[in-house]
């Protein structure tokens, strides 16, 4: 009777800790699918930005010859600059997500530095858009050189901010390879 009753706690607990194993492994798959889509998202956005903030450019260095043309000019760039933030504000909130579930430190670090870069982006595309939405026809350029300046600077600190993903994704090859799958992946 001792033996049979040991079996039973032995086999309870063995099944304990094989439920709780597999619990562990089924929780991780989840979160890795679960930052993988939020990755996939966040990707998504940001070239969907990319693509609003390249229309953006385009219209904006567009030649106008009368105040009528600059206003058509100004009101297109404005769409498209809000199109782009709005994206972008997107692709932070999906970058959030991929900090919240992220299961390793590599995911974790990579999350936080694509959100700090989607951050700079924004920071960007607002200053932009607070000198587009004062422009008038016929001023002085001059006027904005102390916003042009913080842009320059934005943009520096962006900059190594991207140097460290890249140094990152070098670092961890099998990482790369998945972002580059996912990557791929939103633009089909």
């Amino acid at each position: 009777k001792f033996m049979e009753k040991n079996k039973k706690i032995i086999l309870g607990i063995l099944l304990i800790v094989i439920i709780g194993i597999g619990g562990y492994f089924a929780y991780n798959i989840y979160m890795d699918n679960q930052y993988d889509e939020n990755m996939k998202l966040a990707m998504y956005y940001s070239n969907s930005s990319s693509e609003n903030y390249k229309l953006f450019n385009e219209e904006i260095n567009k030649t106008y010859y009368n105040e009528n043309e600059f206003n058509n000019i100004k009101k297109e760039s404005l769409n498209y600059l809000n199109k782009s933030i709005e994206d972008l504000n997107k692709s932070v909130y999906y970058r959030q997500k991929m900090i919240n579930t992220a299961t390793d430190p590599i995911e974790k670090e990579y999350a936080t530095l694509m959100l700090k870069i989607n951050e700079k982006f924004l920071e960007v595309e607002y200053l932009f858009k607070n000198v587009v939405s004062n422009m008038t026809a016929y001023e002085d350029e001059d006027k904005y050189k102390n916003t042009t300046d913080k842009i320059e600077n934005i943009i520096k600190e962006r900059d190594n901010l991207v140097k460290q993903k890249d140094e990152l994704k070098l670092k961890n090859l099998e990482f790369n390879n998945r972002i580059k799958k996912l990557d791929n992946e939103t633009r089909v």
